[in-house]
């Protein structure tokens, strides 16, 4: 059931943004542009190459673009500390991620631990 939730969110986002105005999609291209910028430099600046839980980088993408004007005036360390927290916390342990990764309630643990770690709160 959770993974039809999902599915339904994002058949609905979908259906509502099928023809996006010009405006809309300069919009979106300008925060995708912005997050990768800001992911690229700070948390993957010092990675090895190698492959990236798609778990672990959805919710690091939809954490930093949630929280760019902040994270765009922090150094790069401080930004790759608080992807070192995101990496320990209990969303992203070892068990949570062996199965039902798309269930909602795991995506939505997921996604709103990482806005609150890439926000700076003292609580991710």
């Amino acid at each position: 059931m959770a993974c039809r939730e999902l599915a339904a969110f994002l058949n609905e986002y979908m259906r509502i943004h099928r023809e996006p105005d010009e405006e809309f999609l300069v919009a979106k291209r300008k925060l995708f542009a912005r997050t990768i910028h800001v992911v690229g430099k700070s948390v993957l600046a010092d990675r090895s190459p190698g492959r990236l839980g798609l778990s672990v980088m959805e919710a690091t993408l939809v954490g930093v673009a949630l929280n760019l004007d902040t994270l765009e005036k922090l150094p790069d360390h401080a930004i790759r500390s608080m992807y070192n927290r995101l990496l320990q916390s209990e969303a992203f342990s070892e068990e949570k991620l062996k199965e039902g990764l798309a269930g909602t309630q795991r995506v939505r643990g997921r996604i709103s631990t990482a806005v609150r770690i890439f926000s700076g709160s003292s609580n991710g």
